[in-house]
């Protein structure tokens, strides 16, 4: 069986409503198991126990800002805003998770577009399908 690669044409985001056009692609989305050190007395090596928490890091994503009153990105993205984030990879592979708009960053610079960059936090489950 053949396996299946995907890149940024596959991508699809929406946080609310569809955010796809709006983002460029270097996003991470972390995923990290919490682990409890277990080491006992006498060993050299450090031991760890996964204690079943997970957590997912906060998502970054930046793009080239855009002002429209209803959907521009400062509209959709406001901080404290909160939202269902669905990203799919390609295919039918997700992540979903609800998230709060932490923070909104507009970076201006000499004879270029302004650009933002928003911090997702988390706020929940995580459903990847």
């Amino acid at each position: 069986m053949p396996n299946t690669y995907y890149g940024s044409k596959d991508v699809a985001v929406s946080f609310g409503s569809a955010i796809t056009s709006m983002v460029q692609p270097e996003t991470d989305i972390e995923r990290e198991a919490l682990l409890q050190e277990s080491t006992p007395f006498g060993s050299i090596w450090k031991q760890w126990l996964d204690t079943g928490s997970r957590v997912l890091a906060p998502i970054t994503f930046s793009g080239i800002e855009q002002f429209q009153i209803t959907t521009g990105s400062r509209a959709l993205l406001a901080e404290g805003t909160s939202a269902s984030l669905v990203v799919t990879y390609g295919g039918s592979k997700t992540t979903t998770v609800t998230c709060i708009v932490q923070k909104y960053v507009t970076k201006m610079v000499s004879e270029k577009l302004h650009v933002f960059t928003v911090t997702l936090q988390p706020t929940g489950a995580v459903t990847e399908a």
